[in-house]
């Protein structure tokens, strides 16, 4: 049975219109951004199971960083089905330990130990999703597309935002710029109004700081391409003239 640790943001929300899962599965950390994730899965009327794992009592209150969170998270899953996947992808790598193809399959060998057959247990096989570590949120979106996704949808059934105002996605965070790019990019409709926010953060956080801090949005990543794609046009919609001298 696969089962997909879902949050839906766009990350997992592509996964799971691409993999399928037989289970959507929530774990409850009590986090700072838990209640608001919770409310947005139950406004969508998904069909998500939500079990409580209070890891948020060791949560990093400035950077929401939890120790060893992504284990848990296996843990927890594998008690739902064999065949668990994380949600991570390729982007997710560089910034954590516990996000790489190594650590997916050094999970799915520790699992495999504790799933063992034992004395009073028959035991169990785990396997570990690897393929969307192999990919970007670029690369999923393409491959929604080519089955005939919906880039709207995506954009409005999807969220991804570190400081969302009134519940809703600010358009002035790193999230919400990873986000605008695939979705902008490939021909989601946004207003005037959120369109000048995110411009407003291109050229605060992204354009000026291109030149002395190379790569530190896009300029380095496998999709860097179609990002600059992205920004090319928005610049050339809101009428500004793109430099990144």
């Amino acid at each position: 049975m696969r089962v997909l640790l879902y949050s839906g943001g766009t990350d997992s929300w592509l996964i799971k219109e691409l993999w399928h899962p037989d289970v959507l599965l929530y774990v409850d950390m009590k986090t700072q951004y838990s209640k608001q994730e919770i409310q947005r899965i139950k406004k969508r009327g998904e069909d998500v199971k939500i079990v409580s794992l209070p890891l948020g009592e060791w949560e990093d209150k400035k950077t929401a960083f939890i120790p060893m969170r992504n284990m848990y998270l296996l843990m927890v899953a594998s008690n739902y089905g064999d065949h668990i996947c994380l949600g991570a992808t390729k982007e997710d790598a560089g910034g954590s330990s516990d996000k790489d193809i190594d650590f997916l399959n050094e999970a799915e060998s520790m699992l495999n130990r504790l799933w063992a057959p034992q004395s009073l247990y028959e035991g169990r096989k785990i396997w570990v999703e690897k393929d969307f570590a192999k990919l970007t949120k670029a690369d999923m979106l393409r491959f929604y597309l080519k089955l005939n996704g919906d880039i709207n949808r995506f954009k409005e059934e999807t969220f991804s935002c570190y400081t969302p105002k009134r519940g809703k996605e600010c358009m002035a965070c790193k999230a919400c710029f990873r986000k605008f790019i695939v979705a902008y990019g490939n021909g989601a409709e946004y207003s005037d109004k959120d369109k000048r926010k995110m411009l407003r953060f291109i050229e605060k956080e992204v354009v000026h700081k291109s030149k002395h801090a190379k790569g530190r949005y896009f300029l380095e990543k496998d999709n860097g391409q179609e990002v600059l794609q992205a920004i090319q046009k928005l610049y050339d919609e809101m009428g500004k003239k793109l430099n990144l001298e």
